[in-house]
């Protein structure tokens, strides 16, 4: 709530929502070759495949408000959304090491991947607001 009068312009009530989401997903599909296979301690494989990547996120800002009447400007509302959404896709090929180290009660592992494709990019806005008796600060 914003409390009035502002500068002699009388004043106004309002409810204000702020709305953030994120999303973040992906897959991968791989083949594997053997390139090094020690039976005992140690085993290297190559890696090669497809990757997609997706990251969505959004804003939307809303505002409703209600002045006070008063006797020269009446009573009148001031509401608005404005939201923002983007849409980013990712397609690529991947290539990469994959290994393995045992020795009695010791255990590694580790992978090294790099990929090189395109990204995909989508944005959407959209604004709308509705308003009785004028604008808020100037009439």
């Amino acid at each position: 709530m914003l409390p009035g009068p502002l500068d002699g312009e009388p004043g106004f009530s309002a409810q204000f929502n702020l709305s953030l989401s994120s999303q973040f997903q992906g897959a991968e599909l791989n083949s594997i070759l053997a390139l090094l296979n020690n039976q005992q301690n140690f085993k290297l494989e190559g890696l090669g495949g497809f990757r997609w990547l997706q990251l969505e996120e959004s804003l939307i800002f809303r505002a409703k408000s209600q002045t006070v009447p008063d006797f020269s400007f009446g009573a009148g509302h001031y509401n608005f959304k404005d939201s923002f959404k983007t849409l980013n896709n990712f397609y690529g090929g991947q290539i990469g090491l994959r290994g393995q180290f045992h020795k009695e009660a010791w255990f590694g592992f580790g992978i090294l991947k790099g990929g090189m494709g395109l990204i995909e990019q989508q944005i959407h806005s959209h604004g709308k607001s509705d308003t009785l008796g004028g604008n808020l600060f100037m009439r």
